[in-house]
């Protein structure tokens, strides 16, 4: 059995009014032969337009057609680009609702109305809408300047504008040039004669890829004596360094690769003797290392490093003088090493 379907939409107030409507009703009359309502298959349209903000207007649609609702939302420029969006979510709205129901249409040409086409069984007329678009055709006459300026202008949606609770904030560049300073803390081995524990810190000046470096020490003393006696001494470390890095980097991520000379005063002091005194001799080394480090912010540092010494000063800390060579209580040795933990305030 073959169903027709006439679809109508009739508004209840006049689209000719002087202002932009904000509010549409519109009722959808359909009838199938002649009980349309019978079937349940009439609808009804609620649209409302808003002025969101200057320049950006607002329109929401409610399309109640064939037993379901459909909503749309549309932002246009202007109050009266809105209304010819909810025409056009209407009139989508009823054409999708006859492809559904079965209906068969032809699309007119520009200047031809639409026809009525007859079912197989010859029950009823069919009635459809223009679609949206009409494809050109050959045979169409070109339309007259009275028709032109009568057809309403094209449809032309503006994305709405991004909105943000707070501007993006820019990211500032890097500063070719920028000064550092901070504490340090690791461990030493080599000029003690055990791994001792250090402190120190430093001041660093950075220029593009290249970083320049002084920094001061200390190692924390500790107890030695000579084997077989109870002479004892107690030796601790003062320094002071300079080097050179260069300073690749990946994002926030830095590697600096170092080099340097470690300078210092070695003290020792006897204890548990007759006549306790304090000695003084210089210790040097270079030292060659690399080490890691995370700026998480511009002015924020932090990392770790492992450094080679190499002793080019060996003073020897002795006591008096035995039967054939003096009782040596500390040698420094030839070579060490150094592993330190950093934190910086990077200005500006």
């Amino acid at each position: 059995m073959t169903l027709a379907i006439a679809l109508l939409l009739s508004v209840a107030a006049p689209r000719s009014a002087p202002a932009c409507p904000t509010a549409i009703e519109a009722s959808i009359g359909e009838s199938v032969g002649s009980s349309a309502d019978a079937q349940g298959h009439g609808g009804r349209v609620v649209a409302r337009i808003d002025e969101a903000a200057p320049g950006r207007w607002v329109a929401e649609v409610a399309i109640d057609i064939g037993g379901r609702t459909v909503h749309r939302r549309f932002t246009a420029r202007s109050c009266s680009t809105a209304h010819r969006a909810v025409d056009v979510a209407i009139g989508t709205a009823v054409e999708a609702f006859a492809i559904e129901a079965g209906t068969a249409a032809r699309i007119p040409t520009p200047q031809g109305e639409p026809e009525p086409v007859q079912s197989a069984a010859g029950d009823a007329a069919i009635i459809v809408p223009p679609p949206l678009v009409s494809p050109p055709s050959a045979a169409a006459t070109p339309p007259s300047a009275e028709s032109r300026a009568a057809e309403p202008a094209p449809v032309t949606l503006a994305d709405p504008p991004a909105i943000r609770d707070e501007p993006p904030r820019p990211k500032l560049p890097r500063p070719a040039l920028q000064a550092a300073f901070g504490p340090t803390i690791g461990l030493i081995l080599g000029p003690l004669p055990r791994v001792t524990a250090s402190f120190g810190l430093s001041i660093a000046l950075l220029v593009g890829r290249w970083r320049a470096e002084l920094a001061g020490g200390y190692a924390l003393r500790q107890r030695t004596s000579t084997a077989g006696r109870d002479d004892a001494a107690r030796i601790q470390l003062w320094t002071i360094e300079a080097r050179a890095a260069f300073v690749p980097r990946v994002r926030i991520v830095e590697f600096p690769v170092h080099a340097g000379v470690i300078v210092g005063d070695l003290v020792a002091r006897g204890v548990e003797v007759d006549a306790p005194d304090t000695a003084h001799a210089f210790w040097g080394a270079a030292l060659l290392g690399a080490g890691v480090m995370v700026a998480p912010a511009r002015r924020v540092a932090v990392g770790a490093e492992v450094s080679g010494l190499g002793a080019f000063s060996l003073p020897t800390f002795t006591f008096g003088r035995g039967a054939d060579e003096p009782l040596v209580v500390h040698r420094p040795d030839r070579f060490g090493m150094r592993a330190l933990v950093r934190f910086e305030v990077r200005l500006p």
